[in-house]
């Protein structure tokens, strides 16, 4: 997950245990879980919006590509001045 084992999930939880107590410790961990899930789900937006980045800027390059080939050939009616 984050690169800790078990024995440091152990360490984590009996430290939590020790400094919050063990009524306010369900409470906590919900607040956490919550708060996870938040972060993946702001994550994973993320990802997505950088993905649509992506595929904008791919089709910005085609229609430039296209553009560009039109230019070099004279565009589209060149055959008609021949």
């Amino acid at each position: 997950m984050f690169g800790i084992g078990w024995l440091e999930m152990i360490l984590i939880f009996v430290v939590a245990l020790i400094a919050v107590g063990p009524k306010k410790l369900p409470e906590l961990a919900k607040t956490l879980g919550k708060a996870m899930g938040e972060l993946r789900k702001a994550g994973q937006e993320l990802k997505d919006n950088i993905g649509l980045d992506d595929e904008i800027n791919q089709v910005r390059r085609d229609a430039a590509d296209a553009i560009s080939g039109l230019q070099h050939t004279g565009g589209p009616d060149s055959e008609k001045e021949m």
